[in-house]
C-alpha cells in the first residue's frame, strides 16, 4: 500500500515517517541501568510517636456540610471520646464545624497520622455512607511551645464564632469550649 500526499512542503515529514524505525525495535531493547540518586537509598526515620501535640484540621470530601446535621456530629463526637477513651490520644480541644473539624491532640504511642486514621475510619464506619466523607489528608501542625498551644486552643474555640454560628465559644455544642463551660 502506498501513501501520497499532495500538499506540498510535507514531503520531507513523510520520508521521515516512513523510514522511522518500527516500534516494536524499541521494546525488544533493555534500557540501560540507572543507580537510583542517593535519598532513595537512606532510610526512612520512623515518625514519633507519644509526646508532641499537634493542631489538626481535616475537611469533609467536597466540604459537604456533614456535620450541620446534629447526628453526624454527635457521631463524631463520640468516636472521638472513642479513641480517647481506648488511650490512643489525649484530645486537649475540639470543635466540629459543618465541613471541617480542629483538634488539638497528643498521641499517645502510635503516630499522628494513624491517631487521624483511626478518627476518620471509625467515624466513616459509623456512619455507614455509600459517599466518601473526608478528603484524603489532613493538615497537622506540631505545637512548639506554650504560646503555640494556647494560639491554637483560641482559634479552635473562636472558630464558631467567627464563623457566625454561635455568639460566644461556650454556646457553641460541638467544641470543648462548650463542655468546658457545662462542666
Amino acid at each position: 500500500m502506498t501513501v501520497s500526499v499532495q500538499i506540498s512542503g510535507l514531503q520531507p515529514l513523510r520520508n521521515a515517517f516512513l523510514n522511522a524505525p518500527q516500534i516494536d525495535a524499541y521494546v525488544t531493547e533493555t534500557p540501560p541501568k540507572v543507580p537510583p540518586p542517593l535519598q532513595f537509598l537512606m532510610p526512612i526515620p520512623p515518625r514519633p510517636t507519644g509526646s508532641n501535640t499537634y493542631f489538626v484540621t481535616s475537611a469533609t470530601a467536597n466540604r459537604r456540610p456533614l456535620f450541620q446535621l446534629d447526628t453526624s456530629a454527635a457521631l463524631l463526637l463520640e468516636t472521638l471520646q472513642h479513641y480517647r477513651n481506648a488511650g490512643h490520644f489525649k484530645l486537649h480541644a475540639f470543635v466540629v464545624m459543618p465541613d471541617h473539624i480542629h483538634l488539638l491532640l497528643t498521641p499517645t504511642n502510635i503516630t499522628v497520622e494513624r491517631a487521624i486514621g483511626l478518627i476518620k475510619g471509625g467515624f466513616s464506619h459509623s456512619l455507614h455512607s455509600k459517599l466518601p466523607v473526608w478528603q484524603p489528608s489532613f493538615t497537622q501542625h506540631r505545637i512548639r511551645d506554650r504560646e503555640d498551644f494556647l494560639a491554637r486552643l483560641h482559634y479552635i474555640h473562636d472558630n464558631p464564632v467567627r464563623a457566625r454560628l454561635a455568639t460566644n465559644s461556650t454556646l457553641y455544642p460541638y467544641s470543648s469550649a462548650f463542655r468546658q463551660a457545662s462542666s
